[in-house]
């Protein structure tokens, strides 16, 4: 092959764009599939701490309306929530106020940020103790 042949097909591969999508793609599709991992496990935290929240409301809920002890509670706490690894939960009444306290790992929830996150999901709320007993 002589030498003007071999730059004539050089300069018609370098004018050539076939396949310029391709290689796009190629490049941002890993950056990408990070960005979606991203907003999942984001989506995921947010969705197990409101999960959290229902749950504590429901047991803070309970004990202040004398449906459940405290233990109770808590159990009721930890059958809820039995899906999610590493979960610590307390059910306390203090001054006519029942408190529950949930708290877990971002890792346990999380595919792949809560290796990076170092925190915990946790959800407390707080009740009045209702008292039936004039009615």
């Amino acid at each position: 092959m002589n030498r003007t042949a071999l730059g004539g097909k050089i300069r018609n591969f370098c004018r050539d764009d076939d396949g310029s999508y391709t290689v796009e793609i190629v490049m941002w599709l890993p950056a990408l599939l990070v960005a979606f991992q991203f907003v999942t496990d984001a989506t995921l935290a947010m969705l197990t701490q409101q999960n959290f929240y229902n749950v504590a409301r429901d047991a803070s809920r309970m004990v202040a309306l004398g449906q459940r002890t405290i233990d109770e509670a808590e159990s009721y706490i930890y059958t809820e929530l039995a899906h999610v690894e590493g979960v610590t939960a307390s059910v306390l009444l203090d001054n006519n106020f029942v408190t529950s306290s949930i708290d877990a790992p971002m890792e346990s929830v999380t595919n792949m940020s809560g290796s990076f996150v170092n925190r915990d999901l946790s959800a407390e709320v707080s009740m009045w103790v209702e008292n039936f007993e004039g009615s």
